[in-house]
């Protein structure tokens, strides 16, 4: 009896191997032998010291961000990951990022996208994602759709030229193939070139001033004195998935609170506030590295405010931008007339017997034709915040009276940090 039942079950496995030889390919067919795959980055090149100036200095890499590592996952497409690699600039491999690739060997047949996320350590650090290698055997599907902090591109760290810091430095970006990799010349080697891009845009506001107008009826004089107390994200999404697909927690009036407002829910903030989770989104002018004041004298005058050191200031803030076919808190958006994040002035203003009350100042974006701005990841959009007194308002959550500023669009460049070793 016992040989039987031996005798049946050897013939159940022989016959489960013959259908399983019947419907896949030979042995060391194209489509069940192991790949050879060799990664290139598109658009990278090496730093040099002193070539990553701020963005607003004149020369070749005034618009650049910086790299400083990757990770790269290799994957199924509607799959699972099935290897994953960082390298950082002290490894042997990252001279080769831009030139000859990255190779890949033995890479599993199913494997047919490639997946790179620069400047992963930050999202490791500031977003509690984990190391790449423990997310193989994972779907990518679920790392795309990995929600991500604006905090965390608001991080300041230092730039590739080694000396200066900003908000430049570890943002992150984000490409993958768009096709499936194919061995183009039949030598066996899969080639995958990956462009990747910031995931965010960028708001840079070069100066603010404050043109002294003849007033409107009962409107701010123009001898009166305008003090600015702060600068500062506005209107902004809080969260985005990787993919840029999804967006989330709108930071509007109800969320942001005005100067002064005694406490703050979860979720909310005081603008130009100390909660240290938020001091990311805006900078306080009060302090005695402005020249903040704005004084009228009865003429119709433009006045900057400018740093007491080191020029004029440059206020800069990343954001999530609203791209078509991507929903924000849940509803499907087209991009139509999505306009950028706002920049939002608090300003403090003295008229004749008035002891001083605050103000409120908001920016909408138009390009030099006059058309709405709808943002784009990967650009820099830059304006001097150049306001009326006619623009001043006292409502903090009503945005019908607008500064109508022209922005000019910027691309990247993306400069990877001279390798250490």
């Amino acid at each position: 009896m016992k040989l039987k039942q031996f005798g049946l079950l050897t013939a159940a496995s022989l016959a489960l191997v013959a259908c399983s030889n019947e419907s896949d390919p030979v042995l060391g067919g194209e489509d069940n032998a192991p790949k050879k795959v060799v990664l290139k980055l598109e658009g990278i090149s090496q730093g040099t010291k002193s070539t990553d100036g701020n963005t607003t200095d004149e020369g070749s890499k005034k618009h650049s961000v910086s790299l400083k590592d990757v990770a790269i996952f290799l994957y199924a497409d509607g799959g699972v990951i099935y290897e994953a690699k960082e390298v950082g600039s002290s490894a042997s491999e990252w001279n080769d990022i831009a030139t000859t690739g990255i190779t890949f060997d033995n890479v599993d047949p199913a494997v047919n996208k490639v997946m790179v996320i620069g400047n992963y350590d930050n999202l490791e650090i500031n977003n509690i994602f984990g190391a790449a290698t423990s997310l193989v055997n994972t779907k990518a599907a679920d790392l795309l759709a990995e929600t991500i902090s604006l905090k965390s591109q608001n991080v300041s760290a230092q730039e590739s030229d080694g000396q200066t810091t900003s908000t430049k430095a570890v943002m992150t970006l984000f490409g993958k193939t768009e096709n499936n990799i194919t061995d183009s010349d039949g030598d066996g080697i899969y080639e995958a070139a990956v462009s990747i891009k910031p995931i965010v845009s960028r708001l840079e506001v070069s100066k603010v001033s404050c043109k002294f107008v003849t007033p409107a009826g009962s409107g701010i004089s123009q001898s009166a004195t305008v003090e600015v107390n702060g600068i500062g994200l506005f209107d902004y999404y809080n969260t985005m998935t990787l993919g840029g697909t999804a967006l989330t927690q709108l930071m509007d009036a109800t969320k942001i609170l005005e100067p002064g407002t005694s406490s703050a829910s979860d979720g909310q903030y005081v603008f130009l506030g100390d909660a240290a989770d938020w001091t990311w989104a805006y900078d306080k002018t009060e302090s005695s590295d402005y020249s903040n004041t704005l004084q009228g004298d009865g003429s119709e005058k433009t006045v900057e405010m400018t740093k007491t050191a080191g020029g004029s200031a440059t206020f800069a803030y990343n954001f999530f931008p609203v791209t078509s076919g991507s929903t924000i808190d849940g509803t499907l958006s087209d991009a139509t007339d999505q306009v950028l994040a706002n920049i939002r002035l608090r300003v403090k203003v003295t008229d004749g017997a008035e002891s001083g009350k605050d103000y409120v100042v908001t920016t909408a974006f138009r390009n030099s034709a006059g058309q709405v701005v709808n943002p784009e990841p990967g650009k820099i959009y830059q304006f001097d915040y150049a306001f009326e007194t006619t623009n001043i308002r006292d409502n903090w959550s009503d945005d019908e009276i607008k500064v109508n500023v022209t922005v000019t669009t910027v691309d990247w460049d993306i400069v990877a940090v001279t390798p250490s070793f």
